[in-house]
């Protein structure tokens, strides 16, 4: 558990170091120099100094990629769903728990439904009514800009850059060190007991 620590802290410090430059070029020899130095530090070792990556990488990759498997899974049958309908209405769930009662009466007043109820029960002119909830959707937008609301926003973005994780093609980067993995290359089988074997950087 220490060494995949190691090299989730490894992988966070790398994609934080992308943002961080303002020279393309220097900044692409930076990492590759901060890479090959972190990676010659990390017990058990994971690249050896002839330019071949070990075993303990891929490993510690697959025991990652099982973790994210049932993740993956969940973000697909929800948010991240193929039937927009559905994907539609768990993000619209994720904005709904971040309002208060009020702001969810509120937001349930501009439905279709509802709007036909209150004009079949208006007692005052329509226009009138038109203009009240012209008035309330005016509110509501206002508070989709509160501090909240943009960061439920935020939330969702991360959830979607996590799905993008989620569908790299894990099984065929793991076939360059074990050929068994090529029958599973995207798809969400995988190799029970995978037989890793070193591998050049550059073949990667």
């Amino acid at each position: 558990m220490e060494f995949l620590n190691s090299l989730l802290s490894f992988f966070r410090d790398f994609f934080e170091s992308l943002f961080s430059s303002s020279s393309i070029e220097f900044k692409k020899k930076q990492q590759l120099k901060q890479i090959a130095a972190n990676l010659k530090t990390i017990e058990p070792q994971l690249y050896r100094q002839d330019g071949f990556l070990l075993p303990a990488f891929p490993t510690a990759l697959y025991q990652m990629f099982q973790f994210i498997v049932p993740i993956s899974e969940l973000l697909s049958s929800t948010i991240a769903c193929t039937d927009k309908r559905v994907a539609e209405k768990n993000r619209d769930f994720l904005i709904e728990v971040a309002l208060t009662n009020e702001q969810k009466e509120l937001r349930k007043s501009f439905i279709y439904s509802e709007r036909t109820k209150a004009l079949i029960a208006n007692t005052v002119s329509t226009e009138h009514l038109i203009e009240e909830q012209g008035k309330h959707f005016g509110q509501f937008l206002k508070i989709l800009e509160s501090p909240t609301l943009k960061n439920q926003g935020v939330l969702i973005e991360k959830i979607f850059c996590l799905n993008d994780f989620c569908q790299f093609d894990f099984n065929g980067f793991f076939s360059n060190f074990d050929p068994a993995f090529k029958t599973h290359s995207g798809q969400t089988t995988t190799v029970d007991n995978p037989s890793f074997k070193p591998l050049e950087v550059a073949e990667v």
